[in-house]
């Protein structure tokens, strides 16, 4: 009976606990409810979201914040190449270099004249000087194919009896000389034999310097080549076996190196080429040709300049008289007053100004066929002097 009686009380202390729970908790359930709908629009409408607030990682930051851009070191970074090329040291000490240029520099077949900034001249008129009255570069001499170099040109050339004299022969110079190979080639092509089919060994940024400073095996070699193969002037002169050797003067690239006695040790350099070639062809004949000059917008460097160029021409010219060698002029018939006449170079305002035309090339072989002419009468004689010139004032 008792046990009857405990369980009855139990089960109704049960179902009242049941029935206050239940009235507890619907309250609350409403209430969250209410709070719902509360919620702003814009919190409820958003596309994609349930209503729960967004986890946002605390090392996270806008784009723009540069303290917080990410490090350089832990990405792919593509650097744009300089516009510079690399330095490349030579293996070879350089001459003490001077800021100036050698004229080799020419989109054209290759050209002369180290590029640094032209010194300004300090007035923009032209003052051309004349000419030497006493000064004929054409000698009066009965016979003389021609008498007069004006007006010659190219088309008005025409085959000549004294192109054979240079047969056995080979000029040698520098980017000039690349061009004069282009004309006779040309000329080769309408009147075969023209000038003996001479050999013209030549290279943009030749001299004579960098035939000493260079191997032609070295990668920066400028040697010429001579049947596809570098090779110093020398060894060209030996392996080809010709008789006469034409030097030019190739001062354009080597005056400007020098920080200071650019003439003379310019001079020094072509001498020194003269005695290597003799040494490994003794029997060789030489001719020296004079160096030409720069047009009027280009003679105003500190070293390479008309003033230079004039003194390095008298300096070989009495060279050549002291040791019996023939100097022939090539320059001055191109001057118009104190500069390289602009009708006669390729590149006179832009570009090296000093580069030779087909004009000027044709008053050349005008020259070179009244020396073989003279020669052959046995009545050439040297310059008695080379005019000097001066520097832009």
């Amino acid at each position: 009976m008792k046990l009857r009686i405990f369980t009855i009380v139990l089960t109704v202390l049960v179902i009242s606990m049941t029935l206050v729970s239940c009235l507890v908790t619907l309250p609350l359930n409403d209430s969250s409810s209410e709070a719902d709908k509360s919620s702003s629009p814009a919190e409820s409408s958003e596309p994609g979201t349930s209503g729960d607030p967004v986890s946002v990682p605390e090392d996270s930051t806008p784009d723009t914040s540069p303290e917080q851009s990410p490090d350089p070191a832990s990405q792919d970074v593509t650097h744009e190449e300089s516009s510079e090329p690399p330095v490349e040291e030579s293996s070879t000490p350089p001459v003490e270099q001077s800021s100036e240029p050698p004229v080799e520099q020419s989109s054209e077949p290759p050209a002369p004249v180290s590029k640094d900034p032209v010194e300004e001249s300090s007035e923009h008129s032209r003052e051309p000087v004349s000419q030497p009255e006493e000064y004929d570069y054409i000698p009066d001499v009965p016979g003389l194919p021609y008498t007069s170099y004006e007006g010659m040109t190219k088309s008005k050339l025409t085959a000549s009896e004294y192109d054979a004299y240079f047969k056995d022969s080979m000029f040698i110079g520098l980017s000039i000389f690349v061009h004069f190979s282009t004309f006779n080639e040309t000329m080769l092509t309408k009147y075969p034999g023209f000038l003996g089919n001479t050999i013209i060994f030549a290279r943009s940024n030749f001299s004579a310097y960098n035939n000493f400073r260079y191997k032609p095996t070295d990668e920066d070699s400028v040697h010429p080549k001579l049947n596809g193969v570098k090779m110093t002037c020398e060894d060209a002169v030996k392996v080809s076996g010709v008789k006469t050797v034409y030097l030019s003067i190739m001062a354009l690239n080597e005056l400007g190196i020098y920080k200071n006695d650019c003439v003379k040790k310019t001079y020094d350099s072509t001498v020194k080429l003269i005695n290597a070639i003799k040494a490994k062809s003794p029997s060789v004949e030489i001719v020296i040709l004079s160096n030409t000059y720069m047009v009027y917008d280009f003679n105003n460097f500190k070293n390479l300049n008309n003033g230079n160029i004039s003194a390095l021409n008298n300096m070989m010219l009495d060279y050549c008289n002291e040791h019996g060698m023939d100097f022939i002029d090539v320059s001055t018939m191109l001057m118009d007053g104190n500069v390289l006449a602009d009708k006669y170079c390729r590149d006179a305002h832009s570009g090296s100004g000093c580069h030779l035309n087909n004009d000027g090339f044709a008053i050349w072989t005008c020259v070179f066929r009244n020396y073989a002419y003279l020669k052959q009468k046995g009545l050439y004689e040297n310059p008695p002097f080379m005019p000097t010139y001066t520097k832009n004032k």
